[in-house]
């Protein structure tokens, strides 16, 4: 593997910042922004410390614009962020194909949030994950029609978000 901090996946983070740079999670908002979230539980807000801090400056600038434009000041709900390698074994346990494989998933980097579905809609279709080098997670779907053969049609997880820098990367999570 490589040992450079700003290579993930073969893809070069060198505008996210070394692994070391986290988002700091106490609730100061001390990075400027005066956007508005809440955590699905404790243990997702304990979380946040591993997550890339200019990935979530990204996501709360973004978030800031999007409340400040429509004046919808509730806080959007984070219901996940970073997981240990641990953590996505237990997931993939759980959920098969569904989860990304432990070691595929972006969470276990820090460079992913899965957050409320509508306003992160309401954010793409504003253009303001774009514009913040955001986007939804585009993976392929492999459905079964009623005679049983597969067909591989293009979706998203409406609920994940990550820097567009993993674009096209075979990461599904």
């Amino acid at each position: 593997t490589d040992n450079n901090p700003n290579m993930i996946y073969g893809k070069n983070t060198t505008a996210l910042g070394s692994g070391n740079d986290i988002y700091s999670s106490d609730r100061s908002n001390n990075d400027g922004t005066k956007a508005k979230m809440r955590f699905a539980s404790s243990g997702v807000q304990n979380k946040m410390g591993g997550v890339n801090k200019v990935f979530m400056k990204r996501f709360k600038m973004a978030l800031q614009e999007y409340q400040d434009t429509t004046g919808n000041k509730t806080p959007i709900t984070i219901t996940d962020s970073f997981r240990t390698r641990a953590e996505q074994e237990a997931m993939y346990a759980r959920k098969g194909k569904t989860a990304a494989k432990p070691g595929y998933s972006l969470h276990e980097y820090g460079m992913a949030l899965d957050a409320d579905h509508r306003t992160l809609d309401e954010m793409d279709s504003m253009g303001l994950l774009a514009k913040y080098g955001l986007e939804r997670t585009p993976f392929k779907l492999f459905q079964r029609n009623h005679a049983g053969a597969t067909s591989d049609t293009k979706g998203s997880e409406s609920w994940h978000v990550q820097p567009i820098e993993f674009r096209d990367d075979k990461t599904r999570r």
